[in-house]
């Protein structure tokens, strides 16, 4: 529906990914601490396995999304650690 939609996400998504100072692991650490404050649950399945891959553990992810609660509601969190969980299981 909208082809430059997708080329506009690669291209940013490449630069910003792209830059030195931080390692994957890091990068993912902070997307996903900015999807679950957010509750963007919609894209944090696929930010938490890119962290997996990257080479985070399932108690790295959980801790991280755990953090968020004293700045979150219960059921961000919540709905956050239910994502990690199915993507274990899977």
């Amino acid at each position: 529906m909208a082809p430059d939609f997708r080329r506009w996400i690669i291209e940013a998504y490449g630069e910003i990914y792209g830059r030195p100072h931080l390692d994957k692991k890091e990068q993912a650490l902070i997307v996903i601490l900015s999807l679950v404050t957010q509750g963007a649950h919609t894209q944090l399945a696929t930010h938490i396995k890119r962290g997996m891959n990257a080479g985070l553990t399932k108690e790295q992810v959980a801790e991280c999304i755990i953090q968020c609660l004293p700045y979150n509601s219960f059921p961000r969190v919540q709905q956050a650690l239910t994502i990690l969980k199915e993507i274990i299981e899977e």
